[in-house]
């Protein structure tokens, strides 16, 4: 999600960094984007960048949508101006705003493609971490993701 030049994504790209600044954290050059409502915990986000710089693909950006704000088109302008590689949604609050904002269902812990994008969705990803059985569905979940060299 970098924008080095004058292209046709650099124009959307800055401005929803700007619009949504105040939800963005993480890594700003980040080409994987995991949204959740409201804040992953720290342990949900280590887990998060571990995992993505092991399947190559670096560090992620997060977005942290507001708890209550069920703008469906807002949360859709956020990630197509991102305009991730790779989308992730950590837990099913966002993944019930992001099936309202694409109008596709959103299946948990399995590898599917939103809007020519690949993506990857949890009812409840740091609720997965506190189970060993969970830890290793969530992994391999991921995994099932994209490689990148």
């Amino acid at each position: 999600m970098r924008t080095d030049s004058d292209t046709i994504y650099a124009l959307p790209l800055d401005e929803a960094r700007t619009l949504f600044a105040d939800y963005l954290d993480g890594e700003p050059d980040a080409i994987v984007l995991v949204v959740s409502t409201g804040s992953l915990p720290e342990t949900a986000r280590a887990a998060f960048d571990s995992s993505f710089e092991r399947l190559g693909w670096g560090l992620c950006t997060f977005l942290s949508w507001p708890e209550g704000l069920d703008d469906a088109g807002a949360l859709f302008m956020a990630i197509e101006g991102l305009d991730p590689c790779l989308l992730v949604i950590a837990e099913a609050g966002a993944a019930q705003l992001a099936e309202s904002a694409y109008r596709q269902r959103i299946p948990f812990c399995s590898p599917f493609r939103l809007n020519c994008r690949d993506c990857c969705a949890f009812e409840d990803f740091a609720g997965m971490l506190q189970d060993p059985a969970q830890k290793q569905r969530a992994w391999a979940a991921l995994k099932a993701l994209p490689h990148r060299a």
